[in-house]
């Protein structure tokens, strides 16, 4: 664990630490450490390297790292791979990217209807050799139509003599491959599955367990906080050329800048007023600042909620009733503490009334906005969160 810690958090030694790794613990750390250093270290290994980690490695680590080595690398790889490893890849090339069948694990544990107890415990210990820790075996017919699911724990708890189908259930999700990993995610989340059967044409061809669906949600929200800093999907990490970070970044930087002199003309009319009462210079950034630390939770809030969701009009008025209650109430409370402020700074209470009013309405209009700007592009078919922030500020302001 120590050198996992050390493999993530020191990116230049990377290669250097995990190469100077007994052969034997490599692929122990490489399923501890972070996706992105994953990432890293396979974009920097040789190709004999990675042929050796694929052929070595089995069950959701071996779809890991199938997923993140360079798709154009692997192509180039084909002839230094062994018949099990070509025929994984050609599986999950007749799927679309993003989907389910791209990271499902094509050995699925399955079983026939009229097997013993003994048998189930037998393929039960085979099958976890082979892809990690197991709950379910898949019940098929003599077709290898899936007819549902028996648990580990009840067949290990019967009669090694008895038949299976008395502990077959039909209570598990079953799972189409080309559904988007981000759907499967959430109905993972709701049901608390540790794993579901993937089904095409009602025959079993794979395996979903809930670490492949661990490593869609750490990569979703990566993706997620890089959209809302304005990095897009980019892979910028401390090791990227500064030429390519600067014009992954200046994009979104270059358009706040004409966003915010929008913003300054609103402020324009009143320097004379501002002028007569420097009060107001004081308060101006603090409320400006709270809308957008405001609008930035709610935004947030916003991005995870519709990342498989479905705009509809009945979904967009129900999440700006949502934040505009949490705007009156978060809003009555900051202008009750920043009246005071006012009034015990300067000893004047209509300036404590109007920075309040200001504050209520400036955390109402932050709410709002922060709730609806992203279901809005996404509505339009932009990038929610890269978008949504440069917006957000901008209204506020």
């Amino acid at each position: 664990s120590e050198l996992a810690t050390l493999i993530n958090i020191l990116p230049q030694y990377r290669s250097q630490l995990f190469l100077a790794l007994p052969p034997d613990e490599r692929l122990e750390v490489m399923d501890m450490i972070s996706l992105h250093a994953v990432k890293n270290l396979l974009d920097r290994l040789d190709d004999q390297e990675i042929v050796k980690l694929l052929e070595q490695s089995k069950g959701t680590l071996r779809t890991k790292l199938l997923r993140l080595t360079d798709q154009s690398r692997l192509s180039t790889l084909g002839d230094l791979l062994v018949k099990d490893l070509k025929d994984q890849l050609a599986t999950v090339a007749n799927y679309p990217k993003r989907s389910i069948g791209r990271i499902m694990q094509p050995m699925a544990p399955i079983i026939a209807k009229d097997a013993t107890v003994k048998k189930a415990h037998e393929e039960a210990q085979r099958y976890q050799a082979q892809i990690g820790a197991l709950h379910n075996l898949y019940v098929v017919d003599a077709k290898d139509h899936y007819l549902g699911h028996i648990n580990i724990i009840d067949v290990f708890a019967a009669s090694p003599k008895g038949k299976i189908q008395r502990f077959i259930r039909q209570d598990l999700p079953v799972i189409s491959p080309h559904l988007s990993q981000e759907h499967i995610a959430t109905l993972f989340q709701k049901h608390d599955l540790l794993d579901a059967p993937v089904l095409e044409d009602g025959k079993v061809v794979g395996i979903v367990l809930v670490e492949d669906i661990m490593d869609v949600l750490q990569q979703q929200y990566v993706t997620t906080l890089q959209g809302i800093g304005g990095l897009g999907s980019s892979e910028e990490t401390t090791q990227t050329p500064a030429f390519f970070s600067s014009r992954k970044r200046l994009p979104c930087m270059i358009l706040n800048i004409f966003l915010y002199l929008l913003a300054v003309t609103a402020i324009m009319p009143f320097q004379a007023t501002i002028a007569q009462v420097t009060a107001l210079a004081v308060f101006m950034p603090i409320i400006s600042d709270m809308g957008g630390n405001v609008g930035f939770q709610a935004m947030a809030v916003g991005v995870r909620s519709i990342s498989d969701t479905r705009i509809t009009l009945r979904i967009f008025f129900r999440e700006i009733r949502r934040e505009l209650f949490i705007g009156i109430m978060n809003g009555l409370l900051l202008s009750l503490i920043i009246a005071l402020l006012g009034f015990a700074g300067w000893g004047n209470p209509y300036l404590g009334f109007i920075v309040a009013i200001a504050l209520f309405f400036n955390t109402i209009l932050a709410c709002l906005v922060g709730g609806s700007l992203p279901m809005i592009f996404k509505k339009m078919k932009l990038d929610p969160a890269l978008m949504s922030g440069a917006f957000l500020t901008t209204i506020t302001d």
